[in-house]
């Protein structure tokens, strides 16, 4: 609920990144990562926004990511150890075999939902 609540807001800042307005988009990131931590993420949107990207960079970008989410869990597992943060998430379900395949498969439909609502704005 938190998340879908910072995603909101980070979603409701957008235009600010499409106007060039810098300090209303952070201020409106940090009322965001009040509520989930991982807004504060979205201040790259605004350096991201203005480059142009060509399909295959987007292609690039997909293979990457998904190259990484496969390695997600093994990087996460170390952080925790070393961290200590979210100690609560370690060996759940959200980090076992069960549901990566279907977690890559999620995350393909997206990025591909993502790379054409992209190429046809």
């Amino acid at each position: 609920m938190r998340q879908f609540l910072a995603l909101s807001i980070v979603l409701f800042s957008i235009p600010f990144v499409i106007k060039r307005r810098f300090i209303a988009f952070v201020i409106c990131c940090i009322i965001a990562s009040t509520f989930h931590k991982s807004a504060i993420l979205a201040v790259g949107l605004y350096f991201l926004y203005p480059l142009k990207f060509k399909f295959r960079h987007l292609i690039w970008i997909s293979i990457i990511s998904i190259i990484s989410f496969i390695f997600l869990a093994p990087i996460l597992d170390q952080i925790i150890a070393i961290t200590g943060y979210y100690e609560g998430y370690k060996g759940k379900i959200l980090l076992g075999e069960e549901t990566k395949l279907a977690s890559v498969i999620k995350t393909l439909i997206q990025l591909i939902i993502t790379t054409f609502c992209v190429l046809s704005y």
